[in-house]
């Protein structure tokens, strides 16, 4: 097989999971499907188990945060995990510590610097993080997502399927139970939808719950596979519970967990605090800062956007989140620059909080500009056709244009000019871009430098990362003035140099300074 036919599969597989078709599917008989469930129920231990609590040792990763398009997910090892499930109340609680361990500190969110606790919470219709004394509220996907999980262990599913737990897209609301031929063998297969998402259960010649999968709307993947393997079940007071249990979504690794201990029927009250019940979804607020003529600076979460205004068009740098973000962000635009295409879409790199709006930019006719080596991922990502949240690109298809930057490139109509340039020796991502505005000496980069608060003192030791900033902004010898991350606020460079604690360079002196002013494009 040739290297560029190897590349082909491997990021197609990237985006269906490898899923390959069902075959020798066979339904069966409602009344059938029903004695199914029945006697994995009771080979389970599943009847009168309400709750259920599990703790052990092994890896997590971060989702979407490769170091490039087709690289695992940065790994991290977990030191405790301990996940409380209450499956009356339809509640989870997840504590965990993780460290970087021995693994490579490559990838979006490494290094981690000592332990990192987090505390993950969902409990019916609301969900939160814990964070020292804090209760942070979270929303959208992440409180679905946290909801699906309960229904994929094993006694979860086993109960979703008993009830048919709502209906999925075109599937039947009551539970389906059919044979299929998976690596020479045949297995039952449970079918349920929980909402709007299918779920599917692989059940042994044990009645042993063995693998379950659902399909997860996510921007980049479109319709996500999830599949959790259980495996090396024990006996604990009559519940048969898995010793390991491992998730992927996407191709790769989220989860490895080594069981030590379980608890049936534990304590599981999670009661949801008053500030989780009465916060409220954050906005796709825009606020706007005019950072030089005709650029603007889009922020108001925690992913910004630039816009930049041309003679005869306009560009956006970087499209991050989601499509609702991206259309609050193109709303905002053509209300800042009236009448102009935007032509061209900055993608600084692949992660999938960076590239989650792209499709809306394909979809709005825009030239999408990113590293070469996203490329065949883009490709790919920009044809799917996602049903579970079908967004404008898979409602009106269009043809993407991707320009691709190996090294340096100017988009200028002679009066206002962006340089973009790829990342030296990047460990966050190898296919890292950065833009610089010489008009207003603005730098816009990604991930390399988060500013900390204004009154925060600098690190004792500088992240990696910022490091090689400053490195490539020597290299490229840039003559920044302004940082305008992507992240955080905006700063100065005299900010960054001590940041970094190093020291800011004295101004040249008897520099001759051109009087010429940029005129204006638009009198904005």
């Amino acid at each position: 097989m040739s290297k560029k036919l190897f590349l082909s599969v491997i990021i197609s597989c990237f985006l269906t999971a490898c899923l390959l078709p069902a075959q020798d599917a066979k339904p069966e008989a409602k009344s059938d499907a029903k004695s199914v469930i029945a006697a994995v129920e009771k080979a389970m231990g599943a009847t009168d188990l309400k709750s259920i609590q599990y703790s052990g040792v092994g890896s997590n990763a971060n989702l979407g945060q490769g170091v490039n398009p087709t690289a695992p997910w940065p790994r991290f090892d977990v030191t405790s995990y301990t996940r409380t499930i209450n499956y009356t109340d339809a509640s989870s609680k997840e504590e965990l510590t993780r460290i970087q361990g021995n693994n490579a500190v490559r990838g979006g969110g490494a290094p981690i610097l000592g332990e990192q606790k987090q505390n993950l919470n969902v409990a019916a219709n609301y969900a939160w993080n814990v964070a020292g004394p804090n209760q942070v509220a979270q929303f959208g996907a992440t409180l679905e997502e946290r909801r699906l999980q309960i229904w994929m262990t094993p006694h979860g599913f086993i109960k979703a399927a008993k009830l048919g737990n709502g209906c999925a897209i075109n599937w039947e609301c009551e539970a389906k139970v059919s044979k299929k031929t998976e690596a020479g063998k045949t297995v039952t297969v449970i079918s349920v939808g929980f909402g709007k998402y299918p779920m599917e259960a692989y059940v042994d010649d044990k009645n042993m719950i063995t693998k379950v999968e659902a399909k997860f709307a996510n921007p980049v993947l479109g319709d996500m596979l999830i599949s959790t393997t259980y495996s090396d079940y024990k006996d604990y007071g009559g519940v048969k519970f898995p010793t390991r249990i491992t998730q992927t979504q996407g191709p790769y690794p989220t989860f490895d967990l080594m069981v030590k201990e379980v608890k049936p029927n534990a304590p599981a009250p999670l009661p949801v605090p008053d500030g989780v019940k009465t916060a409220e979804a954050p906005r796709n607020d825009v606020s706007v800062q005019l950072l030089s003529d005709g650029v603007w600076y889009l922020t108001g979460g925690t992913h910004h956007s630039l816009v930049v205004e041309f003679k005869d068009y306009m560009a956006i740098i970087e499209a991050p989140l989601s499509e609702e973000r991206s259309e609050a962000v193109l709303a905002e635009a053509k209300r800042l620059v009236i009448n102009k295409p935007v032509k061209y879409l900055i993608n600084t790199h692949q992660h999938f909080d960076h590239s989650g709006g792209l499709r809306t930019y394909v979809a709005e006719g825009a030239t999408i500009v990113t590293h070469p080596m996203n490329k065949a991922f883009y490709d790919q990502m920009f044809k799917m056709k996602p049903t579970i949240a079908p967004d404008r690109l898979a409602k009106t298809p269009k043809v993407p244009v991707i320009l691709p930057v190996m090294d340096r490139y100017v988009l200028t109509d002679g009066a206002q000019k962006i340089e973009i340039y790829a990342m030296k020796d990047d460990n966050h991502n190898e296919g890292m871009l950065i833009a610089y505005i010489p008009a207003g000496k603005i730098l816009v980069e990604a991930d390399e430098y988060t500013p900390p608060p204004a009154d925060a003192a600098p690190p004792i030791t500088p992240p990696a990362s910022s490091l090689n900033l400053y490195d490539n902004i020597q290299r490229l010898k840039l003559d920044v003035s302004k940082i305008a991350p992507l992240h955080g606020r905006l700063v100065s460079m005299a900010d960054f140099y001590k940041f970094l604690g190093k020291e800011a360079p004295k101004p040249a002196e008897n520099k001759k300074v051109s009087a010429a002013v940029t005129p204006s494009l638009t009198g904005h």
